[in-house]
C-alpha cells in the first residue's frame, strides 16, 4: 500500500489542537504526524505535552520543539521616507554619506521601490546603477560599494537608526593585536 503526503505538512500551529491552549515562548510543543482516519494521507498535529501523553492514536512520527519567544522589538521601516531620503541624498550629495546611499539603494531595490539597471565590476570594486523615481522624472544614480570596515558599518548603522528612529545597535568590537578576534 502506497502512502501519500498532502502537498506539504502544515506549519506549526499557535495553539494545542486538543485543548486549544495558546503556546507561549519557551513552551514545549510536541509535533506529531498521524495517518488521517480512513485515508492514506498524513496530517500534522501540534500538541502540548499533556495532550500528547493523553492521545490514543499512535503517531507515525514525533518531534519536540520549543515555542519561540515573541519578537518584541520589531522595527517597521518607512520605505516611502527612505525613498524620499535617498532622492534627497542624490540631489544634494554629502561627504561621508556614500555608504548610506549604497545601503539605502540595496534596501530599496530589495523591496522593489527602485530598479537596479546595472551592476558594474570596476578596478575599485563594484558600482550599482539604479533608477530612483522622482517627482517629475526618474534619476539614474551610480553608487560605489563602500569599503566595509567595522567603523564604516557602525557609521551606516547609526545613520540608518537616526533616519528611521531606531536605537542604534552597539558598536562592533574590533580586534587589536592584544585582543585577538574570536573565530
Amino acid at each position: 500500500m502506497h502512502s501519500t503526503y498532502k502537498d506539504k505538512l502544515d506549519r506549526r500551529a499557535g495553539a494545542c489542537l486538543e485543548c486549544a491552549k495558546e503556546f507561549a515562548g519557551g513552551d514545549t510543543i510536541v509535533s506529531a504526524v498521524f495517518r488521517a482516519e480512513g485515508q492514506e494521507e498524513f496530517v500534522r498535529r501540534d500538541l502540548c505535552s499533556a495532550c500528547f501523553e493523553a492521545a490514543e492514536a499512535e503517531p507515525f512520527s514525533v518531534w519536540r520543539g520549543t515555542h519561540p519567544p515573541p519578537v518584541e522589538d520589531q522595527h517597521r521601516v518607512d520605505f516611502d521616507l527612505a525613498l524620499r531620503f535617498l532622492a534627497k541624498l542624490v540631489e544634494e550629495p554629502e561627504e561621508g554619506r556614500e555608504g548610506l546611499v549604497y545601503v539605502l539603494a540595496l534596501l530599496l531595490s530589495r523591496k522593489r521601490r527602485i530598479k537596479v539597471l546595472e551592476t558594474r565590476r570596476t578596478a575599485g570594486g563594484e558600482t550599482l546603477v539604479v533608477s530612483v523615481p522622482g517627482d517629475e522624472e526618474d534619476a539614474v544614480v551610480e553608487t560605489e560599494a563602500p569599503t566595509i570596515t567595522p567603523e564604516a558599518v557602525d557609521r551606516v548603522q547609526a545613520q540608518l537608526a537616526e533616519l528611521f528612529g531606531f536605537e542604534p545597535p552597539p558598536a562592533a568590537e574590533t580586534a587589536t593585536p592584544d585582543s585577538p578576534a574570536e573565530a
